[in-house]
């Protein structure tokens, strides 16, 4: 239950970034250049340079998976003037669609710090998608086949691999896991298709649960993804190219004299909601942070969940899932089946994680409670 009242206070402070961060400045105050370029530099630094200066310990885990992929963890093991404690209890957050662990460390307030704050053994997880933090054994960034992946090897392969990274390095038998938006579907995954896994999390935190998507007001959006790609043909190169522009352009863009800044809070609240004001003169900082790579089978994969309204593994098509799963169509997840006590958090403008979709999550999860 501390978790749980942590995270709402720290949800509550969120909502005024400007008095509680080092990066937020007012509108004067960006025109500086050295202002500029320290929200530039600490845009664009990785998490474990960000943990560091705000003075805090960090240290680099490498995970593998089982096909190949070598993912970064960054784990802050106490706090800057506390010693660590081997009875901290450890804490793995994972991110949102095409981010990394960064937007949890980039602001002073950040909700790493204030788990680690509190006595948590805080791990940063990031999935494949990252450049900064994900490599493989035999292909680069800019090979297509770099790019063979989706939600499923994010809940079946990355997930997994990391907690059981994290249980063997601290010899402990349970963690507790803080999703967010994209990975509150694949850990949810991962406990419904990998029920032994219930038995290794002791709490699953769900920040803005974007499991139940059958009345997601961004299905606009996902649509018209589509249709770009049945049209001009995407290719995951061309997508890992506007991934890696836009995470450099994102902060000049921003905070140039031409006025995007408001630009740039839309293009947030396109898939966080219509919450004006919320960012700040954070957003350049915080856009950045978030663009760090995604594939195209992830994108199509939400499509498919979306217009099934069933949290199905990746459709291949009648062929290849017969080859892949032994079944015409891909299985379907039964949530009905997950025994870790689950927190649901939520807010009323969510264009995923509708309050009526989480309350579809919530009738059909037996473990989990509603927190809006």
């Amino acid at each position: 239950m501390k978790l749980i009242t942590l995270l709402m206070c720290f949800i509550t402070l969120q909502c005024n970034c400007e008095n509680f961060t080092d990066l937020c400045y007012n509108t004067k105050e960006i025109k500086n250049i050295d202002n500029l370029m320290k929200i530039y530099k600490t845009a664009i630094s990785g998490t474990a340079k960000n943990i560091q200066k705000y003075g805090y310990p960090v240290e680099v885990h490498e995970v593998g998976t089982d096909d190949g992929y070598v993912l970064d963890m960054q784990r802050i093991p106490h706090g800057p003037a506390n010693e660590r404690s081997y009875d901290a209890l450890p804490v793995l957050i994972l991110h949102g669609l095409g981010s990394s662990s960064a937007p949890y460390v980039i602001l002073s307030n950040g909700i790493a710090y204030t788990l680690v704050n509190e006595g948590y053994d805080v791990w940063l997880g990031n999935f494949r998608c990252s450049f900064e933090d994900t490599r493989h054994v035999n292909y680069s960034h800019w090979q297509n086949k770099f790019w063979n992946f989706g939600l499923d090897e994010y809940g079946l392969s990355d997930t997994p691999a990391m907690i059981d990274h994290i249980l063997q390095t601290t010899n402990r038998t349970q963690l507790t896991v803080i999703s967010l938006s994209m990975s509150t579907l694949t850990t949810t995954a991962l406990l419904a298709f990998k029920p032994e896994y219930n038995t290794k999390v002791s709490r699953h935190v769900l920040l803005a649960p974007a499991v139940r998507l059958n009345y997601a007001t961004a299905n606009i959006q996902y649509n018209l993804l589509k249709k770009v790609y049945d049209i001009v043909g995407l290719t995951d190169i061309i997508l890992a190219i506007v991934n890696r522009l836009s995470f450099y352009l994102a902060p000049v863009v921003c905070y140039s004299p031409f006025g995007f800044m408001h630009l740039c809070q839309w293009g947030i609240m396109l898939t966080t909601g219509y919450t004006p004001g919320i960012y700040g003169s954070c957003i350049g900082a915080i856009l950045s942070s978030v663009l760090r790579g995604v594939s195209l089978r992830t994108l199509l994969h939400y499509y498919q969940i979306i217009t099934t309204q069933q949290l199905i593994q990746f459709d291949y098509g009648l062929d290849e899932n017969l080859k892949k799963y032994g079944t015409e169509i891909p299985p379907i997840a039964d949530v009905s089946k997950i025994t870790t006590p689950t927190s649901l958090i939520y807010s009323a403008n969510d264009p995923l994680a509708t309050p009526l979709n989480v309350a579809l999550l919530a009738r059909d999860m037996k473990t989990a409670k509603r927190i809006q």
